[in-house]
C-alpha cells in the first residue's frame, strides 16, 4: 500500500458519503467519519479513531516526516500496512 493511498481513499469515501470535512489530512478524515452526522454510513468509534490515530497517523507521520526514520524491520512495516488494512476494511463497513 502507497503511503498516501489510505488518505486517498478516506477522502474519497468522506466526498461520496458527502461528510462534511474541514482538513485535508488522514487525522482530519478520521475526525470526519467519527463526526459523521448521517445515519448511513454511521459514524466511527471513537476507539477506532484513537486506535487508528496512534498506530497509524503518528507512525507514519514520524517515517514521513522526520528524516532518518524508517520502519526497523519487515515485522514493523507489515504491522503498518495490516492497521491500514484493517483501517480500510473498518471504514468501509460503517
Amino acid at each position: 500500500m502507497r503511503p498516501r493511498a489510505l488518505d486517498s481513499a478516506l477522502r474519497g469515501f468522506i466526498a461520496h458519503h458527502g461528510i462534511p470535512n474541514a482538513g485535508n489530512s488522514l487525522g482530519s478524515y478520521l475526525y470526519a467519519l467519527r463526526n459523521s452526522p448521517l445515519p448511513v454510513p454511521s459514524p466511527l468509534a471513537e476507539a477506532q479513531r484513537l486506535y487508528f490515530q496512534n498506530q497509524i497517523v503518528d507512525v507514519r507521520n514520524t517515517y514521513m516526516h522526520q528524516a532518518g526514520t524508517a520502519p526497523l524491520n519487515d515485522n514493523e512495516l507489515a504491522i503498518l500496512v495490516a492497521d491500514m488494512e484493517t483501517c480500510l476494511t473498518d471504514v468501509f463497513n460503517l
